[in-house]
C-alpha cells in the first residue's frame, strides 16, 4: 500500500482526512451561520444530512461504478487491518462526540473545544501511526484487539 511521501503516512489515512476536511468545511460554515441566527435545528440537520450524503453518495456511488466497470476491489491484508482500526477509532470518537451533544443541552466554548479535541486526537493518531510512534502503535493494537473481540461475538 502506498504512503504519503515525506511523512510515511498510509495514503488511505491521508485520503480520509482530506476528504473529511474538504467535505465538512463548507457545511461547518453554513451550520455556524445557522446557529448564530438561532436556527439550531437547521445547523444540526445540515451537519448530519451532509455527512450522510457524503458517506452514502459521495463515497458509495463512485465505488459502485468502479466495481461495475472493473470488478471487485481487492485489498491487501494491511489495508484491511488499517481500515478496521480506523473504523473502530472513528466509532469510539463518534460515541464520545454524541456524549458531548446528548449530555449538554447547549454547546458552549467548552464543548466546542472538546469536539475540536476529538478531531485533534484523530489527526494526531493518523500522523503518529504513519510515523510509527509507539503510542499510536499501542492504540492501533488496542483497536485491533477490540475488532478481533467483536468478530468473535
Amino acid at each position: 500500500m502506498g504512503t504519503f511521501e515525506g511523512l510515511d503516512i498510509p495514503i488511505m489515512f491521508v485520503a480520509v482526512i482530506l476528504a473529511s476536511a474538504a467535505s465538512s468545511v463548507p457545511d461547518t460554515i453554513i451550520s455556524m451561520n445557522d446557529a448564530k441566527k438561532g436556527n439550531y435545528d437547521d445547523a444540526i440537520s445540515n451537519a448530519l444530512g451532509s455527512n450522510i450524503f457524503d458517506i452514502c453518495f459521495a463515497l458509495g456511488f463512485p465505488l459502485f461504478f468502479y466495481t461495475i466497470i472493473y470488478g471487485p476491489i481487492v485489498m491487501h491484508q494491511e489495508t484491511i487491518e488499517q481500515s478496521s482500526e480506523l473504523r473502530m477509532l472513528l466509532l469510539l470518537l463518534t460515541i464520545i462526540a454524541f456524549g458531548v451533544y446528548i449530555f449538554r443541552k447547549v454547546i458552549d466554548g467548552v464543548q466546542a473545544y472538546m469536539l475540536l479535541g476529538i478531531y485533534a486526537i484523530f489527526t494526531l493518531y493518523v500522523i503518529g501511526r504513519g510515523a510509527g510512534h509507539p503510542i499510536a502503535n499501542e492504540i492501533a493494537e488496542f483497536l485491533r484487539s477490540i475488532v478481533s473481540y467483536l468478530n468473535l461475538l
